[in-house]
């Protein structure tokens, strides 16, 4: 083989190897299209009745999940606390209520007279933080047995299981910011939750109420199809499933060295394993392990990396940070162990506040904060991890975080949910107008309106922010590297090589002056 063919066949295999990435994820998306083409995005009514009843002849091309409690009503079992900043159960009041709950899909159009594609009996609860005072509700949906033991059912093809929730929270009114985070998330880490859209209605005798548009979602728990760990094992290495959130009467809290310490936010709870599983001595252990990893996080040794499944936290960053959800890190944060013995942070959760949504703040898409929420702002001093996020940015932004894939993801989804986003306009017009952002002003003293009052304004709002602040990240993250390189990339080694040399140096002036 001469060398100018041997030059060709490489320069070809290196083009694959950079531009493979863009060639999959073009094709998957427009694959996608192609599933979704025969769907009949104009089927049903434009809007809903003022009474929000609608008869069994009600129509959509999404899929319909249709819940029937019979006479009996969700009770609102949550409060605030006397500082109205935790909320609490109210003492006596059991949040759930049982019935059962089917899902009409598969058809171009589905009606809710249609035979069910799956069918379960339940119970149902309101879900949340703050979320749960709002107008348009979010609901956690166990499935059930006859005998009442939970029953495991494959919804939308996101993998069988018994817990389900169904989500999108009143503060975002472009509807997209969860299922976006999701899809894009999803590419980057296999345990994000699935997610789908649908209608939901709530049977009321012969007639039906018109919840809305939602996301029938996956709960982020440790079972088959979800967070996959081994099963847990009293005797060897614990796998387990924390949560990081604002104070939950009802969890196991842990305590851990970060904790006493006043590093983080907080309260860290156990999820897996489950309470029945764990006596005094396993929480001991978990403790310790999540203590051994915090103390390698905040030392400035720069081993975190033999505790921590660090790949895991620079995605769980970049994710986070590119989508805005400041809440994150501190709240609504998952992190979990299994058989390597390894701290994983995910899988990512909630982005209602995030793409500039946040209640009272206005988003700065100029800088990057994410490095000040719990572990990162220890891991952040760590230039070797700043590297790797400015590596994997770099990295992504060829792909999954490419704004052009991003903004044809928003279109194609908008142009999907089709006309259910009116009729959830048309139910919540009143919920969403009351519901304001506060304006602000910006790091210039400009007044900024941060409220779009048509649904084309809110769906611009998300691709404002995603266009200037993928932008200005790529700088930011580099900014980092610099401004935590301050001599010491060189490590403890290079610090005593350079006290060594200017001592050195210092001699020989000294020698000189005598």
């Amino acid at each position: 083989m001469n060398k100018r063919k041997s030059i060709l066949i490489i320069t070809i295999l290196v083009l694959f190897s950079v531009l493979q990435p863009l060639f999959r994820y073009y094709f998957e998306v427009n694959n996608e299209d192609e599933k979704r083409d025969d769907i009949a995005v104009d089927a049903g009514i434009d809007e809903i009745p003022e009474d929000n009843m609608v008869d069994s002849s009600f129509e959509s091309h999404l899929p319909l999940v249709v819940i029937d409690i019979g006479d009996e009503d969700i009770p609102q079992a949550y409060r605030y606390d006397e500082d109205k900043e935790v909320v609490v159960p109210i003492e006596g009041v059991d949040p759930f209520v049982n019935g059962s709950v089917y899902l009409c899909d598969g058809k171009a159009v589905n009606k809710v007279s249609d035979e069910p594609t799956a069918f379960s009996k339940m119970h149902i609860k309101y879900r949340g933080n703050s979320s749960l005072f709002y107008d348009k509700k979010q609901y956690k949906i166990e499935l059930l047995n006859d005998d009442g033991s939970k029953k495991d059912l494959d919804f939308l093809g996101m993998g069988a299981d018994s817990d389900w929730i169904l989500n999108i929270s009143m503060a975002d009114k472009s509807l997209l910011r969860n299922y976006i985070a999701y899809k894009v998330a999803g590419e980057i880490d296999d345990y994000t939750p699935d997610a789908e859209y649908c209608e939901v209605l709530i049977k009321k005798g012969d007639k039906y109420e018109y919840e809305g548009l939602y996301l029938l979602c996956e709960s982020i728990k440790a079972a088959k199809n979800r967070v996959e760990l081994s099963d847990y094992n009293k005797d060897g290495i614990s796998p387990f499933l924390v949560k990081r959130d604002r104070y939950d009467e009802e969890a196991v809290t842990l305590d851990t060295w970060a904790t006493e310490k006043g590093l983080t936010y907080g309260y860290l709870s156990l999820l897996y394993p489950k309470e029945k599983d764990w006596d005094k001595d396993t929480v001991a252990n978990i403790e310790k392990s999540i203590s051994n990893a915090e103390k390698a996080i905040y030392s400035s040794d720069g081993k975190y990396g033999q505790v921590i499944d660090t790949a895991s936290f620079v995605d769980y960053f970049l994710i986070n940070e590119y989508f805005g959800n400041y809440d994150a890190g501190n709240n609504s944060t998952y992190m979990y162990s299994n058989l390597d013995g390894k701290l994983h942070i995910g899988p990512v959760w909630d982005f209602d506040g995030g793409m500039d949504n946040e209640l009272d703040k206005l988003a700065n898409v100029e800088k990057i904060a994410f490095q000040d929420r719990t572990l990162f702002d220890g891991l952040t001093k760590n230039h070797s991890f700043d590297e790797a996020l400015s590596k994997r940015y770099r990295e992504l932004r060829n792909n999954v975080l490419n704004e052009e894939h991003i903004y044809k993801l928003i279109d194609d989804t908008v142009k999907y949910i089709g006309k259910a986003q009116q009729r959830d306009w048309s139910r919540w017009s009143e919920a969403y107008e009351s519901y304001e952002l506060k304006d602000a002003k910006d790091e210039y003293g400009i007044l900024i309106s941060r409220n779009g009052y048509t649904y084309e304004e809110e769906v611009q709002k998300v691709k404002d922010f995603i266009s200037e602040h993928s932008f200005a990240m790529k700088k930011e993250l580099d900014k980092l590297c610099t401004d935590n390189d301050k001599g010491f990339q060189y490590g403890r080694n290079g610090i005593w090589a350079i006290l060594f040399l200017v001592s050195f140096l210092s001699s020989i002036v000294i020698v000189r002056r005598k």
